[in-house]
């Protein structure tokens, strides 16, 4: 295995005009405080954003962010965000930390900016400052429904809310991008202090994984969304859509050992879709390498087409899989020195270099660089990359969009998700347990109103009560139970996956995944296939981890209809 070369071609985008965001321009340090915030303050930051509400627990600090975007929490507080309030849009939560930007907030890549872009229109917005409406601060009933109705991943659900604002089209991600940077690009957002486990020498091991939300060939295409399980497929085959990009690493002084097992490549759209028709058949499926530099799959040695695929692998236009390549799984431990390792990115500098903090560790940049192995200029590519550390829950994020300049694949842009932590030893793993109570609000487009309910997770499964949306907007009453083998057939795929004591646990690579599943009730016929994709459903899954048990973030679902538009949403949340 070798890591994909990140070596930088061309620098960080350090000076971006600051254009279309309206308003005039403060004087002052981007984005800062002209107070700095004491330890038991932070700062929302977009540039510094004054009017987001917060709730900070278990302390139970609460209010709104002030003109240099400060918030009160105590230490492991975790903190929620949201705009108009807290039966308004809730936009995230996070651990106690200085400096919260919309990435942290989110936790993804499209979420941030489509919240960037709400905040800076709506706001009396300049490169230091971001003034929210009264509107908003203090909402009506009618704009309280409004940001009910959105779902930062789309900001077409953002449509009555524009209305509430007066009408103004939003700006769009290009101009936040360059607010964002502008505010961002050159502010401490954490602490300096050294994190002992994470550095090279210590004999930790770390665990990366990545996840790839999505794909569109180029800027005017259809996106497609990948799909990471497929529950509709008998269990052998699911079995093979199950698993992301993981690498597992012992972090040693003379060099970074990359273990038997990492795996850091995937197979994705008409290949993936071969590969599990292959495999289908029961024969043997093997990706080949082409001379330049595209694959193939060979199902027993000849060459398959997309002719060849089966009508229970096509996803539609809107869907593909995003498969391990089985292949690619090392059969042996492997050794990377640590100046090689030194240019794959902010978490391997620091490693290398034994200067990992929060604030080395947090960051934001706009960078094209080559990324052939010769250097030669033939495979560049853009990322705008944030990266972050959480000090209370230990876990590093990246969320970032890379465009593809050049080659087989130019014009390719793709979204993805990675987190790295500690584990004790390379066969170990860390999870969310659902025991306890989790509020869940469901949202559908087109509706006035919300769904309320509480679910209560036990050793058994989970009992759920409130309501649910029935028939177009109509709220019935929910009182079901349901065990975590019933969970585990429907979308609720990782329940009892993880082995004995675990049926109510989760990780990270589960609960950031898009599943295909059957909604058929059980005793109801079907023909196959689930009766042929009529009773298919995909959901896509987000969650991020807050909190030293990793069980204090946001779990959204979006469900999704065939051509990839969302039919409803849920968020649920501990508490």
């Amino acid at each position: 295995m070798q890591f994909r070369k990140t070596a930088l071609t061309a620098s960080i985008i350090a000076s971006l005009a600051l254009v279309g965001c309206g308003g005039s321009s403060d004087n002052g340090s981007n984005g800062g405080s002209e107070t700095p915030p004491t330890a038991t303050q932070g700062q929302f930051i977009d540039a510094a954003v004054e009017g987001i509400y917060y709730v900070s627990q278990p302390s139970g600090k609460k209010g709104f962010t002030d003109r240099d975007g400060n918030y009160e929490f105590d230490a492991n507080d975790t903190i929620t965000f949201f705009l108009g309030g807290e039966n308004g849009l809730r936009i995230g939560k996070v651990g106690a930390r200085s400096i919260v930007s919309p990435f942290e907030a989110t936790g993804n890549y499209q979420k941030a900016v489509n919240l960037a872009r709400i905040l800076q229109t709506m706001g009396n917005t300049t490169s230091t400052h971001i003034t929210l409406p009264q509107s908003v601060i203090a909402p009506s009933a009618s704009m309280i429904g409004a940001l009910n109705n959105v779902s930062l991943h789309d900001m077409d659900s953002a449509d009555d809310l524009k209305t509430e604002l007066g009408g103004n089209d939003w700006i769009s991600e290009d101009q936040a991008l360059v607010h964002l940077n502008n505010s961002l690009k050159d502010l401490e957002r954490g602490s300096n202090e050294l994190l002992a486990d994470w550095q090279r020498g210590t004999g930790k091991y770390l665990r990366t994984i990545d996840s790839s939300l999505s794909a569109k060939s180029n800027a005017d295409s259809l996106e497609q969304f990948n799909v990471h399980a497929d529950k509709v497929l008998d269990d052998a085959i699911f079995e093979e859509t199950r698993g992301k990009k993981t690498m597992n690493l012992l972090l040693n002084e003379s060099e970074l050992l990359i273990l038997k097992g990492s795996n850091d490549t995937t197979l994705t759209g008409s290949l993936a879709a071969q590969y599990l028709t292959c495999l289908g058949r029961g024969d043997e499926a093997e990706v080949i390498k082409n001379q330049d530099g595209s694959s193939r799959v060979d199902c027993n040695g000849i060459e398959m087409v997309d002719a060849d695929i089966a009508d229970a692998y096509k996803l539609g236009d809107s869907f593909s899989y995003a498969l391990l390549n089985p292949q690619a799984e090392l059969d042996a431990d492997e050794a990377e020195s640590w100046d090689e390792v030194k240019d794959f990115g902010p978490l391997y500098s620091c490693l290398a270099d034994k200067t990992c903090s929060e604030n080395s560790l947090t960051g934001f940049s706009i960078t094209t660089y080559d990324d052939s192995d010769d250097q030669d200029g033939s495979a560049v590519q853009t990322d705008v990359l944030n990266t972050s550390y959480d000090a209370v829950s230990g876990v590093y994020t990246e969320v970032k969009k890379r465009t593809i300049e050049n080659g087989v694949y130019a014009g390719r842009i793709s979204h993805s998700l990675g987190f790295a932590y500690l584990v004790d030893a390379p066969t170990s793993e860390r999870y969310v347990d659902f025991k306890g109570t989790w509020n869940a609000v469901a949202t559908k487009p087109g509706c006035d109103v919300v769904a309320k309910s509480t679910y209560v997770f036990d050793s058994a499964g989970v009992t759920l009560m409130g309501e649910e949306f029935g028939s177009g907007c109509v709220l019935d009453e929910l009182n079901e139970t349901a065990t975590y083998a019933d969970l585990a057939d429907m979308d609720y795929w990782w329940f009892t996956t993880n082995g004995a004591g675990n049926e109510s646990k989760a990780t990270l690579t589960q609960l950031n995944s898009t599943i295909r599943w059957c909604d058929i009730d059980q005793g109801e016929p079907d023909t196959g296939y689930c009766n042929n994709g009529a009773d298919v459903k995909f959901n896509r899954w987000e969650y991020a981890p807050a909190g030293a048990n990793w069980d204090q973030g946001i779990l959204n679902r979006r469900t999704l209809n065939s051509d990839g538009s969302v039919s409803s949403t849920i968020s649920m949340y501990k508490g």
